[in-house]
Protein backbone atom coordinates (compact mmCIF):
# COMPACT_ATOMS: atom_id res chain seq x y z
CA UNK A 1 0.00 0.00 0.00
CA UNK A 2 1.29 3.52 -1.40
CA UNK A 3 2.09 6.18 1.42
CA UNK A 4 -0.27 9.25 1.39
CA UNK A 5 1.71 12.03 -0.04
CA UNK A 6 1.82 15.63 1.70
CA UNK A 7 -0.69 17.85 0.33
CA UNK A 8 0.92 21.28 -0.08
CA UNK A 9 -0.71 24.68 -0.65
CA UNK A 10 -0.06 28.69 -0.11
CA UNK A 11 -1.47 30.02 2.79
CA UNK A 12 -3.94 32.85 1.97
CA UNK A 13 -3.08 36.36 3.57
CA UNK A 14 -5.42 36.23 6.79
CA UNK A 15 -8.67 39.04 5.53
CA UNK A 16 -9.95 41.54 7.79
CA UNK A 17 -13.60 41.89 8.78
CA UNK A 18 -14.29 42.80 5.15
CA UNK A 19 -11.96 40.75 3.23
CA UNK A 20 -9.31 43.03 2.85
CA UNK A 21 -5.58 40.94 2.92
CA UNK A 22 -3.60 42.96 5.88
CA UNK A 23 -0.12 44.59 4.84
CA UNK A 24 -0.80 45.04 1.25
CA UNK A 25 1.26 47.08 -0.43
CA UNK A 26 1.19 48.16 -4.48
CA UNK A 27 0.62 50.90 -6.61
CA UNK A 28 -0.90 50.46 -10.28
CA UNK A 29 -2.25 52.96 -13.18
CA UNK A 30 -4.10 52.16 -16.28
CA UNK A 31 -2.40 52.25 -19.62
CA UNK A 32 -4.24 54.31 -22.47
CA UNK A 33 -4.24 51.36 -24.44
CA UNK A 34 -7.33 53.11 -27.14
CA UNK A 35 -10.18 50.76 -24.77
CA UNK A 36 -12.53 52.53 -22.55
CA UNK A 37 -11.23 50.62 -19.31
CA UNK A 38 -7.37 50.87 -20.20
CA UNK A 39 -5.00 48.24 -19.11
CA UNK A 40 -3.36 47.53 -15.45
CA UNK A 41 0.02 48.10 -14.86
CA UNK A 42 1.73 47.68 -11.81
CA UNK A 43 4.04 50.82 -10.87
CA UNK A 44 7.70 50.33 -8.82
CA UNK A 45 7.76 52.32 -5.42
CA UNK A 46 9.92 55.05 -6.83
CA UNK A 47 7.78 55.62 -10.06
CA UNK A 48 10.54 54.88 -12.58
CA UNK A 49 9.52 51.58 -13.95
CA UNK A 50 6.31 49.71 -14.64
CA UNK A 51 4.88 46.34 -15.96
CA UNK A 52 2.17 44.92 -17.20
CA UNK A 53 -0.46 43.30 -15.06
CA UNK A 54 -2.80 41.45 -18.12
CA UNK A 55 -1.41 37.42 -17.15
CA UNK A 56 -3.19 38.70 -13.59
CA UNK A 57 -5.58 40.92 -14.19
CA UNK A 58 -6.34 43.58 -17.44
CA UNK A 59 -8.30 45.79 -15.55
CA UNK A 60 -8.52 47.78 -12.48
CA UNK A 61 -12.04 46.94 -12.41
CA UNK A 62 -11.02 43.00 -12.41
CA UNK A 63 -8.84 43.59 -10.08
CA UNK A 64 -11.34 44.68 -7.53
CA UNK A 65 -13.92 42.19 -8.50
CA UNK A 66 -11.49 39.69 -7.78
CA UNK A 67 -9.29 41.15 -4.58
CA UNK A 68 -8.48 38.32 -2.74
CA UNK A 69 -7.47 36.38 -4.76
CA UNK A 70 -5.78 38.37 -7.27
CA UNK A 71 -4.19 41.18 -5.03
CA UNK A 72 -1.39 38.47 -3.51
CA UNK A 73 -0.57 37.88 -7.53
CA UNK A 74 -0.15 41.61 -7.81
CA UNK A 75 2.00 42.40 -4.81
CA UNK A 76 4.78 39.31 -5.97
CA UNK A 77 4.72 41.07 -8.96
CA UNK A 78 5.49 44.50 -7.14
CA UNK A 79 7.80 42.87 -5.14
CA UNK A 80 9.53 41.63 -8.40
CA UNK A 81 9.39 44.99 -9.61
CA UNK A 82 10.89 46.99 -6.84
CA UNK A 83 13.61 44.42 -6.58
CA UNK A 84 14.76 44.95 -10.21
CA UNK A 85 13.70 41.26 -10.96
CA UNK A 86 10.45 41.93 -13.41
CA UNK A 87 11.94 40.36 -16.93
CA UNK A 88 10.07 42.73 -18.75
CA UNK A 89 9.65 46.35 -16.53
CA UNK A 90 9.43 49.61 -18.81
CA UNK A 91 10.01 53.08 -17.69
CA UNK A 92 6.77 54.73 -16.72
CA UNK A 93 5.56 57.62 -18.23
CA UNK A 94 2.11 58.93 -16.38
CA UNK A 95 1.31 60.53 -19.79
CA UNK A 96 0.39 57.75 -21.35
CA UNK A 97 -1.99 57.19 -18.49
CA UNK A 98 -5.42 57.34 -17.95
CA UNK A 99 -7.02 57.65 -14.53
CA UNK A 100 -6.68 54.73 -12.84
CA UNK A 101 -10.33 53.57 -12.25
CA UNK A 102 -11.47 55.24 -15.79
CA UNK A 103 -14.99 53.78 -15.61
CA UNK A 104 -15.95 53.90 -11.96
CA UNK A 105 -19.51 52.37 -10.59
CA UNK A 106 -20.14 55.55 -8.15
CA UNK A 107 -17.65 58.58 -7.95
CA UNK A 108 -18.83 60.73 -4.26
CA UNK A 109 -16.83 63.97 -4.01
CA UNK A 110 -18.95 64.99 -1.44
CA UNK A 111 -22.59 64.66 -0.54
CA UNK A 112 -23.62 65.15 -3.80
CA UNK A 113 -22.79 62.03 -6.77
CA UNK A 114 -20.94 62.96 -9.61
CA UNK A 115 -21.17 61.91 -13.34
CA UNK A 116 -18.89 58.99 -13.51
CA UNK A 117 -17.47 57.85 -16.62
CA UNK A 118 -16.02 60.79 -17.81
CA UNK A 119 -12.84 61.48 -15.94
CA UNK A 120 -9.88 63.48 -17.30
CA UNK A 121 -6.47 62.37 -17.67
CA UNK A 122 -3.86 62.75 -14.93
CA UNK A 123 -1.59 64.47 -17.12
CA UNK A 124 -3.14 67.25 -20.07
CA UNK A 125 -5.67 69.56 -20.31
CA UNK A 126 -8.76 70.20 -18.14
CA UNK A 127 -11.20 71.61 -21.56
CA UNK A 128 -13.31 74.12 -19.12
CA UNK A 129 -15.09 76.37 -20.93
CA UNK A 130 -12.50 79.89 -21.18
CA UNK A 131 -15.25 82.22 -20.35
CA UNK A 132 -16.09 80.96 -17.53
CA UNK A 133 -14.25 81.17 -13.66
CA UNK A 134 -14.83 77.88 -11.64
CA UNK A 135 -13.79 76.47 -8.62
CA UNK A 136 -11.08 74.14 -8.44
CA UNK A 137 -11.29 71.40 -5.35
CA UNK A 138 -8.73 68.80 -4.32
CA UNK A 139 -8.82 66.04 -1.93
CA UNK A 140 -7.89 62.57 -1.64
CA UNK A 141 -10.04 59.79 -2.47
CA UNK A 142 -10.47 56.10 -2.08
CA UNK A 143 -11.49 53.35 -4.45
CA UNK A 144 -13.49 50.51 -2.27
CA UNK A 145 -14.11 47.08 -2.54
CA UNK A 146 -17.93 45.73 -1.94
CA UNK A 147 -19.62 47.40 0.81
CA UNK A 148 -22.34 45.93 2.19
CA UNK A 149 -25.63 47.87 2.78
CA UNK A 150 -25.76 49.05 6.51
CA UNK A 151 -21.83 48.34 7.42
CA UNK A 152 -20.88 50.51 10.16
CA UNK A 153 -17.85 52.94 9.68
CA UNK A 154 -15.57 50.56 10.92
CA UNK A 155 -16.56 48.06 8.43
CA UNK A 156 -16.72 50.52 5.47
CA UNK A 157 -12.90 51.75 6.83
CA UNK A 158 -11.66 48.02 5.63
CA UNK A 159 -13.74 47.96 2.40
CA UNK A 160 -11.29 50.66 1.24
CA UNK A 161 -8.61 49.17 -1.53
CA UNK A 162 -6.74 51.81 -2.90
CA UNK A 163 -6.17 55.57 -2.43
CA UNK A 164 -5.41 58.39 -4.88
CA UNK A 165 -5.90 62.05 -5.23
CA UNK A 166 -8.59 64.08 -7.10
CA UNK A 167 -8.79 67.24 -8.54
CA UNK A 168 -12.68 68.23 -9.47
CA UNK A 169 -13.88 71.48 -10.95
CA UNK A 170 -17.34 73.11 -10.51
CA UNK A 171 -19.53 74.01 -7.81
CA UNK A 172 -19.96 71.56 -5.07
CA UNK A 173 -23.12 70.14 -6.17
CA UNK A 174 -22.66 70.63 -9.98
CA UNK A 175 -18.87 68.84 -10.92
CA UNK A 176 -18.26 69.39 -14.14
CA UNK A 177 -14.86 67.86 -14.44
CA UNK A 178 -12.76 65.40 -12.30
CA UNK A 179 -8.85 64.23 -12.76
CA UNK A 180 -7.14 61.56 -10.86
CA UNK A 181 -3.51 61.13 -10.15
CA UNK A 182 -1.72 58.53 -12.29
CA UNK A 183 -1.62 56.21 -9.30
CA UNK A 184 -3.92 54.86 -6.60
CA UNK A 185 -1.47 53.00 -4.14
CA UNK A 186 -2.95 50.60 -1.15
CA UNK A 187 -3.38 52.44 2.14
CA UNK A 188 -0.38 50.53 4.00
CA UNK A 189 1.93 51.74 0.99
CA UNK A 190 0.73 55.49 1.24
CA UNK A 191 1.89 54.74 4.90
CA UNK A 192 2.08 57.83 7.18
CA UNK A 193 -0.30 59.67 4.07
CA UNK A 194 -3.10 57.62 5.66
CA UNK A 195 -4.42 57.69 9.37
CA UNK A 196 -7.28 56.31 10.83
CA UNK A 197 -9.14 57.19 7.66
CA UNK A 198 -7.47 60.52 7.02
CA UNK A 199 -4.28 61.79 4.97
CA UNK A 200 -2.04 62.94 7.75
CA UNK A 201 0.51 64.75 5.17
CA UNK A 202 -0.30 67.87 3.96
CA UNK A 203 -0.70 68.29 -0.18
CA UNK A 204 1.66 69.87 -2.42
CA UNK A 205 -0.30 71.95 -4.79
CA UNK A 206 1.05 74.49 -7.18
CA UNK A 207 -1.04 76.81 -9.43
CA UNK A 208 0.65 78.47 -12.39
CA UNK A 209 3.63 77.13 -10.10
CA UNK A 210 3.55 78.60 -7.12
CA UNK A 211 2.33 77.26 -4.05
CA UNK A 212 -1.03 77.54 -3.56
CA UNK A 213 -2.02 77.82 -0.21
CA UNK A 214 -5.58 75.60 0.45
CA UNK A 215 -8.87 76.47 2.17
CA UNK A 216 -10.96 73.72 3.66
CA UNK A 217 -13.82 73.09 1.61
CA UNK A 218 -17.47 74.44 3.78
CA UNK A 219 -18.79 70.64 4.62
CA UNK A 220 -22.06 70.11 4.38
CA UNK A 221 -24.52 69.52 7.04
CA UNK A 222 -24.11 65.97 8.59
CA UNK A 223 -21.37 65.68 6.31
CA UNK A 224 -18.75 62.98 7.48
CA UNK A 225 -14.93 63.72 8.44
CA UNK A 226 -13.61 60.85 7.87
CA UNK A 227 -13.49 57.85 4.86
CA UNK A 228 -15.29 55.25 7.03
CA UNK A 229 -17.86 57.24 7.90
CA UNK A 230 -18.48 58.76 4.20
CA UNK A 231 -18.61 54.85 3.18
CA UNK A 232 -21.07 54.30 5.57
CA UNK A 233 -23.19 57.14 4.52
CA UNK A 234 -22.97 55.98 1.62
CA UNK A 235 -23.78 52.67 2.52
CA UNK A 236 -26.52 53.22 4.24
CA UNK A 237 -29.43 52.29 1.77
CA UNK A 238 -27.95 50.11 -0.26
CA UNK A 239 -24.47 48.31 -0.72
CA UNK A 240 -21.73 49.40 -2.67
CA UNK A 241 -20.14 47.94 -5.43
CA UNK A 242 -16.67 47.40 -6.05
CA UNK A 243 -15.04 50.32 -7.96
CA UNK A 244 -16.97 52.63 -6.27
CA UNK A 245 -15.05 55.99 -5.69
CA UNK A 246 -15.41 58.11 -2.36
CA UNK A 247 -13.56 61.44 -1.97
CA UNK A 248 -12.49 62.64 1.60
CA UNK A 249 -12.41 66.38 3.19
CA UNK A 250 -12.23 68.57 -0.10
CA UNK A 251 -9.47 71.23 -0.43
CA UNK A 252 -9.95 74.94 -2.44
CA UNK A 253 -7.12 76.16 -4.30
CA UNK A 254 -9.14 79.66 -3.88
CA UNK A 255 -10.11 81.87 -7.11
CA UNK A 256 -11.66 80.81 -10.37
CA UNK A 257 -9.81 78.64 -12.63
CA UNK A 258 -9.63 80.47 -16.48
CA UNK A 259 -7.62 79.94 -19.38
CA UNK A 260 -3.97 79.75 -18.63
CA UNK A 261 -4.19 78.33 -15.25
CA UNK A 262 -2.03 75.10 -14.19
CA UNK A 263 -2.29 72.81 -11.63
CA UNK A 264 0.39 70.72 -10.04
CA UNK A 265 -0.45 68.20 -7.26
CA UNK A 266 0.94 65.97 -5.02
CA UNK A 267 0.69 64.15 -2.18
CA UNK A 268 4.51 63.72 -0.60
CA UNK A 269 5.95 60.72 1.54
CA UNK A 270 8.23 60.98 4.74
CA UNK A 271 11.09 61.35 2.47
CA UNK A 272 10.08 64.03 0.20
CA UNK A 273 9.07 61.45 -2.56
CA UNK A 274 5.81 61.68 -4.70
CA UNK A 275 3.08 58.73 -3.61
CA UNK A 276 0.99 59.07 -6.16
CA UNK A 277 2.36 60.73 -8.96
CA UNK A 278 1.47 64.08 -10.26
CA UNK A 279 -1.61 65.14 -11.06
CA UNK A 280 -0.81 68.03 -13.78
CA UNK A 281 -2.93 70.04 -16.05
CA UNK A 282 -3.22 73.00 -17.52
CA UNK A 283 -6.19 75.23 -18.85
CA UNK A 284 -6.00 76.12 -22.53
CA UNK A 285 -6.65 79.06 -23.83
CA UNK A 286 -9.49 79.06 -25.80
CA UNK A 287 -11.17 75.87 -27.60
CA UNK A 288 -8.64 75.28 -30.11
CA UNK A 289 -5.98 75.25 -27.82
CA UNK A 290 -8.28 72.73 -25.69
CA UNK A 291 -8.75 70.21 -28.27
CA UNK A 292 -4.83 70.93 -29.46
CA UNK A 293 -3.96 70.07 -25.94
CA UNK A 294 -6.14 67.00 -25.50
CA UNK A 295 -4.47 65.94 -28.41
CA UNK A 296 -0.90 66.27 -27.28
CA UNK A 297 -0.85 65.91 -22.87
CA UNK A 298 1.54 68.83 -21.55
CA UNK A 299 4.90 66.61 -20.46
CA UNK A 300 4.35 66.67 -16.05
Amino acid sequence: MLASRPTWRIAPKVPTQAGTPTDTRMKIATLHDGSRSGQLIVVSRDLASAHLAAHIAGTLQQLLDDWNFLSPQLEDLYASLNGGKARHAFPFDPRACLAPLPRAHLWAPGPVLARSDSFLRPVGAVPLPARDSLPCRVQLAAVTGDVAQGADADVALDGVRLLLLAATWGAADNVLATAFSPLAATPDEVGQGWQAGLPAQKLDVRRRGAACALIAAQAAAGEAAGFGARIATLARWQALGAGSLVGGPALETGGGWMAGDSLHLELPGSEGQSVLGALALHVPVGAAGADAALAEPAAP
